[in-house]
C-alpha cells in the first residue's frame, strides 16, 4: 500500500510538471534543433511507425545532432514495443540538449513502469 501511494505521488508530480512547464520557449523562439526532417515527422504523424523509425534514422545518419529527430525515433520506437530503444533515444535527445517538457514525462513514465523512481 505504501508503494503504491509513492508511485501515485511520484505519477502525480510528474503530470503537474508536464502540464505546467512550456514546451517552447518564454520568447516563442523555437530553437533550430526542435525542427526535424518533414517526410520523417509525416511517417510519424500517419502513425507509419517502422516507416518513421526508418526516416528517423537516415536524418540521424545525417545529421546525429539532431536532438528531435533522436526524440521523434525514440517515440517510434516506443509504439512499437522496442522500450529499451526508445529509453535510449530519449536520453540521447537530453544529451544533446532538448528540453522540451513531453520529453522528460516520457522518460519519467518509462522510469516509472521499470520501478525506477
Amino acid at each position: 500500500m505504501r508503494e503504491r501511494k509513492s508511485t501515485l505521488r511520484v505519477l502525480a508530480l510528474v503530470l503537474t510538471a508536464a502540464f505546467v512547464a512550456p514546451a517552447t520557449p518564454v520568447t516563442g523562439v523555437v530553437a533550430k534543433d526542435e525542427v526535424c526532417e518533414a517526410t520523417a515527422d509525416y511517417l510519424l504523424g500517419m502513425e507509419d511507425y517502422p516507416a518513421a523509425v526508418k526516416a528517423h534514422r537516415q536524418v540521424i545518419a545525417v545529421h546525429p545532432g539532431d536532438a528531435l529527430a533522436h526524440y521523434h525515433l525514440g517515440f517510434a520506437y516506443g509504439n512499437l514495443g522496442r522500450q529499451g530503444e526508445e529509453l535510449a533515444e530519449y536520453r540521447q535527445a537530453a544529451s544533446l540538449g532538448l528540453k522540451q517538457s513531453d520529453l522528460f514525462l516520457k522518460l519519467g513514465l518509462i522510469y516509472l513502469e521499470d520501478g525506477n523512481l
